[in-house]
């Protein structure tokens, strides 16, 4: 498909084309068929690469409605060059390009699980935007500069609905429109070629992590008080820095003054996960990271992770990641 002449898009349509992004997608309480059009414009869903989606839209908004949908976990990026379109991801709204002065057209989004996806649109209303998901093994295999970038980027992939709102540069707002005025790819060269404008628009987003600060969940909407979250947040620093030691919970509960069963609720609560299932996923991503980026071998990846045996090593990370560690060394080339 190579026009880029607009057409109506239907909610069938955007169900269809969306099926790399999202299951369930659906009109919610409205009385328009799934044929009926719901946009003017042009919508674009282009896989580039194994873990690396990207997403255009420039249309106008037909009828008065809000869009469900079930996306799959992976961090999203967005810049809006028009419009500020109405989402949330799960309890969370994402108040991108809200701003007169064009501040925050931007943003990252953390979804370490799948999260429900709401939309609301109303009758011409204008949006043009652009978007990605990368999944976290993508990300390592890219990450420019990991040393510096590093602790940054891991907790804010690791914390689910942690959000990043920033103001793009002019050059990543003009890379921006010329990946949405262009054309779907139709040559390997081509889609070579997209992958490395939305690369330029990645980088940008992560290094804003590294340079300001991150909102993550907040401690009201977890049903915990300010001062365990804070404890909590200590205790993830701790985590972010020891976990390639030997660490026990029983331990880390001792050290910050809690017992194991509060210790595990809690910072559950607060971060989606367990203590023992974060330290293991940042062993796993080190490991990734050392696989595709510093070439080591697989037994010594499986080091880095914390597992004496290779092949227990390969289940966990086909169980979290899909791939197999050979499968990625080959892809590291």
């Amino acid at each position: 498909m190579t026009e880029k002449v607009p057409r109506t898009i239907s909610q069938h349509d955007i169900s269809c084309l969306s099926w790399p992004l999202c299951h369930s997608n659906r009109l919610k309480n409205s009385s328009h068929e799934q044929s009926h059009p719901k946009l003017l414009g042009r919508f674009h869903v282009i896989p580039l690469r194994k873990g690396l989606v990207l997403h255009t839209v420039d249309i106008e908004e037909l009828f008065r409605n809000v869009t469900e949908s079930v996306v799959y976990p992976g961090i999203k990026l967005a810049v809006a060059i028009e419009g500020a379109p109405d989402i949330q991801f799960d309890q969370q709204r994402l108040p991108i390009g809200e701003q007169a002065d064009n501040r925050n057209q931007a943003s990252l989004v953390a979804l370490t699980t799948a999260a429900r996806f709401l939309k609301r649109s109303s009758p011409r209303r204008r949006e043009k935007a652009v978007s990605l998901t990368f999944t976290p093994e993508w990300l390592y295999y890219n990450l420019d500069n990991p040393d510096r970038a590093w602790p940054a980027v891991h907790r804010f992939i690791s914390t689910h609905l942690a959000t990043k709102l920033w103001t793009p540069s002019p050059h990543a707002l003009t890379v921006a429109r010329q990946i949405i005025d262009g054309v779907p790819p139709q040559t390997p060269l081509e889609r070579l070629y997209l992958e490395n404008r939305c690369i330029t628009l990645i980088m940008e987003g992560l290094n804003s992590l590294i340079e300001d600060p991150v909102t993550l969940p907040s401690a009201s909407n977890m049903d915990i008080s300010e001062r365990e979250f804070e404890r909590l947040e200590r205790i993830r620093n701790y985590l972010d820095t020891h976990y390639p030691e030997d660490l026990t919970i029983a331990d880390i509960a001792k050290q910050f003054g809690m017992s194991v069963s509060t210790l595990q609720r809690n910072f559950h609560r607060a971060f989606g996960t367990n203590v023992g299932g974060y330290i293991r996923d940042a062993r796993l991503s080190r490991a990734v990271l050392a696989i595709q980026r510093d070439g080591v071998s697989i037994s010594q990846a499986a080091t880095i992770a914390g597992y004496s045996n290779t092949a227990n090593f390969s289940s966990a990370i086909k169980r979290k990641y899909g791939v197999t560690p050979r499968q990625l060394r080959i892809s590291a080339g």
